[in-house]
């Protein structure tokens, strides 16, 4: 029992490390306490420590997770995000480098539908969104579930360099989307932004 809940301590102090850039705390509780480096915090939305270095920006404790034997490292939370979604929302581009580096998915779809794509243009994180078309990352017309393509996320939320970057994608991309998926597939930014004017988005 004791070295039960002694372990299980040991997990949940390595979270917190990782979250607070601790790296020598980190270091020892995964090479001397043994430390679970995929344990899911259940009262922090099951994220697990990969999760909390993303989001931090804590690229030392997460580049020390990664080099961890079986490192699940696209392990998501209760809402889908792994932690290449969150660092590419909070413009940690040298995390989500170390992430897909290390074989993340560039298209990983959370819950409701959203990549880091999506996350890194509504905060008009231009150079996450960079790296992720830098890694392989093409499908400009990936929609959420409520409909939305990445551009349609930046011109929403007003993140002009992420719209610029997107038109040139897009631009490259159109013609085969619109033949998968027939006139829905708008052709410009100006017809994104008639598409969302008549959602009532703006």
């Amino acid at each position: 029992m004791g070295n039960s809940a002694s372990l299980a301590a040991a997990d949940e102090a390595l979270y917190h490390a990782a979250a607070y850039g601790d790296e020598q705390a980190l270091a020892e509780l995964i090479d001397e306490k043994q430390a679970n480096v995929n344990h899911i915090m259940l009262d922090e939305n099951k994220a697990t420590p990969t999760i909390a270095a993303a989001q931090e920006g804590q690229v030392r404790c997460l580049a020390r997770l990664l080099e961890t034997p079986h490192c699940e490292f696209e392990r998501a939370d209760k809402w889908g995000l792994a932690p290449v979604h969150y660092a590419a929302r909070a413009g940690h581009a040298d995390c989500l480098t170390a992430l897909l580096a290390a074989g993340a998915d560039a298209a990983a779809a959370a819950r409701d539908g959203a990549t880091p794509a999506h996350l890194a243009a509504e905060r008009d994180e231009v150079g996450c969104l960079a790296l992720l078309l830098q890694h392989g990352w093409r499908n400009v017309s990936m929609r959420t579930r409520a409909g939305k393509t990445p551009l349609e996320t930046a011109i929403e939320n007003g993140s002009d360099r992420c719209v610029r970057l997107l038109q040139e994608e897009f631009s490259a991309a159109a013609a085969a989307d619109a033949d998968d998926a027939g006139n829905d597939v708008p052709q410009s930014v100006a017809e994104h932004e008639r598409l969302i004017a008549d959602r009532g988005a703006v």
